[in-house]
Protein backbone atom coordinates (compact mmCIF):
# COMPACT_ATOMS: atom_id res chain seq x y z
CA UNK A 1 0.00 0.00 0.00
CA UNK A 2 1.21 3.51 -0.72
CA UNK A 3 1.00 6.69 1.28
CA UNK A 4 -0.54 9.45 -0.87
CA UNK A 5 1.55 12.19 0.72
CA UNK A 6 4.76 10.21 0.02
CA UNK A 7 3.85 9.96 -3.66
CA UNK A 8 3.18 13.72 -3.86
CA UNK A 9 6.47 14.55 -2.16
CA UNK A 10 8.27 12.87 -5.08
CA UNK A 11 6.81 15.46 -7.46
CA UNK A 12 9.47 18.21 -7.51
CA UNK A 13 7.12 21.21 -7.56
CA UNK A 14 5.18 19.89 -4.54
CA UNK A 15 8.33 19.27 -2.46
CA UNK A 16 8.38 22.78 -0.99
CA UNK A 17 4.88 22.41 0.47
CA UNK A 18 4.33 21.56 4.10
CA UNK A 19 1.87 19.00 5.43
CA UNK A 20 -1.08 21.40 5.08
CA UNK A 21 -0.21 22.05 1.44
CA UNK A 22 0.11 18.35 0.64
CA UNK A 23 -3.18 17.63 2.43
CA UNK A 24 -4.84 20.42 0.42
CA UNK A 25 -3.76 18.73 -2.83
CA UNK A 26 -4.64 15.20 -1.64
CA UNK A 27 -8.24 16.32 -1.12
CA UNK A 28 -8.43 17.20 -4.83
CA UNK A 29 -6.86 14.09 -6.36
CA UNK A 30 -8.83 11.37 -8.13
CA UNK A 31 -7.52 7.79 -8.23
CA UNK A 32 -7.72 5.84 -11.48
CA UNK A 33 -6.39 2.43 -12.56
CA UNK A 34 -5.43 1.81 -16.21
CA UNK A 35 -5.00 -1.40 -18.20
CA UNK A 36 -1.79 -2.16 -20.08
CA UNK A 37 -1.54 -0.57 -23.54
CA UNK A 38 -4.31 1.92 -22.71
CA UNK A 39 -4.32 5.37 -24.32
CA UNK A 40 -4.46 7.91 -21.50
CA UNK A 41 -4.34 11.06 -23.58
CA UNK A 42 -3.76 11.87 -27.24
CA UNK A 43 -1.69 14.65 -28.81
CA UNK A 44 -3.98 17.53 -29.68
CA UNK A 45 -6.52 16.72 -26.95
CA UNK A 46 -7.38 19.45 -24.45
CA UNK A 47 -4.84 19.52 -21.63
CA UNK A 48 -7.28 19.49 -18.75
CA UNK A 49 -5.64 16.97 -16.39
CA UNK A 50 -2.30 16.21 -14.79
CA UNK A 51 -1.35 12.61 -13.96
CA UNK A 52 0.93 11.30 -11.20
CA UNK A 53 2.01 7.67 -11.61
CA UNK A 54 1.54 5.67 -8.40
CA UNK A 55 2.77 2.46 -9.97
CA UNK A 56 3.22 1.18 -13.50
CA UNK A 57 4.79 2.66 -16.61
CA UNK A 58 3.77 4.81 -19.56
CA UNK A 59 5.39 5.81 -22.82
CA UNK A 60 5.18 9.35 -24.15
CA UNK A 61 5.05 9.38 -27.96
CA UNK A 62 4.56 11.72 -30.87
CA UNK A 63 3.37 10.50 -34.24
CA UNK A 64 5.18 11.68 -37.36
CA UNK A 65 3.41 12.78 -40.54
CA UNK A 66 4.16 9.29 -41.91
CA UNK A 67 2.30 7.70 -38.99
CA UNK A 68 5.45 6.46 -37.25
CA UNK A 69 5.39 6.51 -33.46
CA UNK A 70 8.43 8.27 -31.98
CA UNK A 71 9.22 7.55 -28.34
CA UNK A 72 9.91 10.72 -26.36
CA UNK A 73 10.16 9.21 -22.87
CA UNK A 74 9.20 6.36 -20.59
CA UNK A 75 7.84 7.34 -17.19
CA UNK A 76 7.31 5.20 -14.11
CA UNK A 77 6.35 5.25 -10.46
CA UNK A 78 6.63 8.75 -8.98
CA UNK A 79 6.78 10.46 -12.38
CA UNK A 80 4.10 12.80 -13.67
CA UNK A 81 2.85 14.26 -16.95
CA UNK A 82 0.28 16.71 -18.24
CA UNK A 83 1.41 19.62 -16.09
CA UNK A 84 2.59 21.65 -19.10
CA UNK A 85 -0.85 21.61 -20.72
CA UNK A 86 -2.48 22.63 -17.42
CA UNK A 87 -0.12 25.55 -17.02
CA UNK A 88 -0.20 26.82 -20.61
CA UNK A 89 -3.77 25.97 -21.60
CA UNK A 90 -2.42 24.51 -24.85
CA UNK A 91 -3.53 21.15 -26.26
CA UNK A 92 -1.46 18.08 -25.40
CA UNK A 93 1.84 17.96 -27.26
CA UNK A 94 2.19 14.17 -27.12
CA UNK A 95 0.20 10.99 -26.59
CA UNK A 96 0.67 8.90 -23.45
CA UNK A 97 0.04 5.14 -23.41
CA UNK A 98 0.45 2.66 -20.56
CA UNK A 99 2.98 -0.11 -21.19
CA UNK A 100 1.61 -2.20 -18.31
CA UNK A 101 -1.28 -2.02 -15.84
CA UNK A 102 -0.84 1.26 -13.96
CA UNK A 103 -2.43 3.33 -11.22
CA UNK A 104 -2.47 7.11 -11.18
CA UNK A 105 -3.68 10.16 -9.35
CA UNK A 106 -5.36 12.76 -11.53
CA UNK A 107 -5.56 16.48 -10.82
CA UNK A 108 -8.04 18.27 -13.10
CA UNK A 109 -7.76 21.85 -14.38
CA UNK A 110 -10.25 23.39 -11.92
CA UNK A 111 -8.54 21.81 -8.91
CA UNK A 112 -5.10 22.67 -10.28
CA UNK A 113 -6.16 26.33 -10.57
CA UNK A 114 -7.30 26.30 -6.92
CA UNK A 115 -3.96 24.77 -5.85
CA UNK A 116 -1.98 27.39 -7.84
CA UNK A 117 -4.07 30.21 -6.39
CA UNK A 118 -3.38 28.98 -2.86
CA UNK A 119 0.31 28.10 -3.49
CA UNK A 120 1.62 30.37 -6.30
CA UNK A 121 5.22 29.31 -5.64
CA UNK A 122 4.40 26.03 -7.40
CA UNK A 123 4.34 27.85 -10.77
CA UNK A 124 7.92 29.04 -10.25
CA UNK A 125 9.04 25.48 -9.50
CA UNK A 126 7.16 24.21 -12.56
CA UNK A 127 8.79 26.86 -14.75
CA UNK A 128 12.25 25.79 -13.62
CA UNK A 129 11.47 22.14 -14.32
CA UNK A 130 10.06 22.91 -17.77
CA UNK A 131 13.14 25.01 -18.56
CA UNK A 132 15.39 22.10 -17.65
CA UNK A 133 13.32 19.71 -19.78
CA UNK A 134 13.57 22.10 -22.73
CA UNK A 135 17.35 22.36 -22.32
CA UNK A 136 17.65 18.57 -22.18
CA UNK A 137 15.49 18.20 -25.30
CA UNK A 138 17.55 20.77 -27.20
CA UNK A 139 20.77 18.99 -26.23
CA UNK A 140 19.37 15.68 -27.51
CA UNK A 141 18.25 17.32 -30.75
CA UNK A 142 21.68 18.90 -31.24
CA UNK A 143 23.38 15.51 -30.83
CA UNK A 144 21.12 13.94 -33.46
CA UNK A 145 22.07 16.57 -36.04
CA UNK A 146 19.89 17.61 -38.95
CA UNK A 147 16.73 15.55 -39.24
CA UNK A 148 16.25 16.01 -42.96
CA UNK A 149 19.07 15.66 -45.46
CA UNK A 150 18.41 16.38 -49.11
CA UNK A 151 20.94 15.26 -51.64
CA UNK A 152 21.17 16.84 -55.06
CA UNK A 153 23.29 14.56 -57.20
CA UNK A 154 25.13 15.55 -60.31
CA UNK A 155 27.79 17.96 -61.31
CA UNK A 156 27.57 21.63 -60.47
CA UNK A 157 28.60 22.24 -64.04
CA UNK A 158 25.23 20.70 -64.99
CA UNK A 159 23.35 22.99 -62.62
CA UNK A 160 23.87 26.61 -61.89
CA UNK A 161 24.50 27.28 -58.20
CA UNK A 162 21.70 29.81 -58.21
CA UNK A 163 19.28 27.05 -59.34
CA UNK A 164 20.40 24.81 -56.46
CA UNK A 165 19.85 27.66 -54.00
CA UNK A 166 16.41 28.39 -55.48
CA UNK A 167 15.53 24.70 -55.09
CA UNK A 168 16.51 24.86 -51.42
CA UNK A 169 14.53 28.05 -50.86
CA UNK A 170 11.42 26.81 -52.70
CA UNK A 171 11.42 23.61 -50.64
CA UNK A 172 12.04 25.41 -47.32
CA UNK A 173 15.37 23.64 -46.93
CA UNK A 174 17.93 25.19 -44.64
CA UNK A 175 21.11 24.08 -43.01
CA UNK A 176 24.56 23.25 -44.29
CA UNK A 177 25.59 22.82 -47.93
CA UNK A 178 28.42 20.41 -48.62
CA UNK A 179 30.06 20.38 -52.02
CA UNK A 180 32.00 17.22 -52.82
CA UNK A 181 34.19 16.66 -55.81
Amino acid sequence: MFQISEVLRKVPFFQTLGKDGIDFIVERLKFKPFEGNELICKAGDPGDKMYIIINGEVKVVVTSEDGDENLIAKLGTGDYFGEMALLTGEPRSASVITTEPSEMFILNQADFDVVIERFPSITLSMGKIMSQRLRDTLKKAAKKGPSNITTVKGSLSDKRLVDVLKFCDNNSLNGKVTVKS
